[in-house]
């Protein structure tokens, strides 16, 4: 009877302390819910901004900081609207620590991809290759990675999971190195064929010339010879794309011209990272 009497007495306060909530405490609750999340907006854009004004500040890391920001207030503002309506201070407690509780295995892959996330070498712009899949970041949120592929699928990868995995950042830097191998037979002239590769595609737009392209002999092999020839281009999947066809093009043409044959497997296109 004293517990029932006692819980009795717990229920009685609760509804004294919420009788004593009045219009004024819920119009002041429902301001503070309704200002919170513009506010949560403006403090994760000051705090981002803040940090990429770092010296070698990451873009990932404030992009994580912008959103975790934004969390921290919108729980404030709730907070503050329940002391608004007379829930005492003990009971937000409570509540707080209850949820906690309840919340730290639910949570805990969220904390451990927001950890990883400060790890990644990457920001929103460049183009990866993870898990199979090569796209542009076009987001960093707090637990996952957001790809854009090329054929305009969008990837949703746990930061966790990434990091796990080996990553390919292309556009690590401006330029990168592709390789077109081509077989010609044991009567060709090799200086006559490398000379004849580097113009075809010295000429082309979208090549770079520093460092110019050069073709290396590299093999001997069931009468024929290997012929590599490495160019650089700007980093970007589009422009490996496009180079990929306008190379292959201008080496079929220049060696039809030249009437030089051109022997099985014909030529393989590599693409690398540098």
């Amino acid at each position: 009877r004293d517990n029932g009497a006692g819980l009795v007495g717990s229920e009685m306060c609760i509804r004294d302390r919420f009788a004593e909530t009045g219009w004024r405490e819920i119009y002041v609750a429902l301001v503070v819910v309704i200002t919170t999340w513009p506010v949560a907006l403006i403090c994760g854009w000051i705090v981002k901004a803040l940090l990429l004004k770092l010296p070698g500040a990451s873009v990932g890391l404030a992009t994580i900081a912008k959103n975790f920001t934004r969390l921290l207030v919108v729980v404030i503002g709730a907070a503050t609207a329940l002391v608004a309506l007379n829930v005492g201070p003990g009971f937000i407690m409570v509540v707080i620590v209850g949820l906690g509780i309840v919340g730290a295995v639910l949570v805990q892959p969220l904390v451990r991809n927001i950890g990883a996330g400060s790890a990644l070498p990457f920001v929103v712009g460049d183009q990866i290759v993870t898990h199979g899949y090569e796209g542009t970041v076009i987001d960093i949120n707090l637990r996952q990675t957001v790809v854009k592929t090329l054929d305009r699928r969008v990837i949703y990868l746990p930061h966790s999971e990434v990091l796990a995995n080996p990553i390919v950042v292309h556009t690590e830097f401006d330029q990168r190195r592709s390789s077109l191998r081509v077989w010609t037979d044991y009567g060709t002239d090799i200086d006559d064929a490398c000379r004849l590769l580097v113009d075809a595609v010295s000429a082309l737009p979208g090549v770079d010339d520093d460092p110019a392209p050069y073709v290396i002999p590299s093999s001997f092999e069931d009468g024929r010879c290997e012929l590599v020839l490495k160019f650089f281009h700007a980093s970007d999947l589009h422009t490996e794309e496009r180079m990929r066809g306008e190379v292959v093009t201008a080496v079929k043409s220049a060696f039809d011209k030249a009437g030089i044959a051109i022997s099985p497997p014909a030529a393989i296109f590599i693409s690398q990272p540098g």
